[in-house]
């Protein structure tokens, strides 16, 4: 290990300055056909001073606002919620209640009221929506 380190040295020594001892390579001769060169640049157009315009926009014309003074008819009068309703009897599919109506059986405490409106289940009564 302790010849290597040198050997590698000297060899590396040797191999740069072989290198550097080469002959230059020799220029390329020159070609009798002449190079192209590109036509030359144009020069840029030298922009013209023009007077800028500036052009009104038109005024959009409106009605001035003014209150609205109609006699509208009064809102129809909301029909009140109707009381809880007695269940008188429940299986598998749903309920009766005390008037002979069916609600059928949704999912949970839901029941479905005979027109069609969602009604929640207690214990003995229900309160449609």
């Amino acid at each position: 290990m302790n010849t290597l380190k040198p050997a590698l040295i000297a060899l590396l020594i040797a191999c740069t300055c072989a290198y550097a001892q080469q002959e230059p390579a020799p220029a390329p001769e020159r070609s009798a056909v002449p190079e192209v060169k590109p036509p030359p640049k144009r020069k840029p157009l030298k922009r013209r001073s023009v007077q800028q315009v500036i052009e009104p926009t038109p005024r959009i014309v409106t009605e001035p606002y003014r209150p609205v003074l109609e006699v509208r008819p009064s809102a129809p009068l909301s029909q009140p919620i109707p009381g809880p309703v007695r269940m008188n009897s429940c299986d598998g599919a749903g309920c009766t209640d005390t008037n002979g109506n069916r609600f059928n059986g949704g999912i949970g405490t839901t029941l479905i009221g005979p027109q069609g409106q969602l009604c929640n289940k207690g214990l003995v009564n229900a309160q449609c929506f």
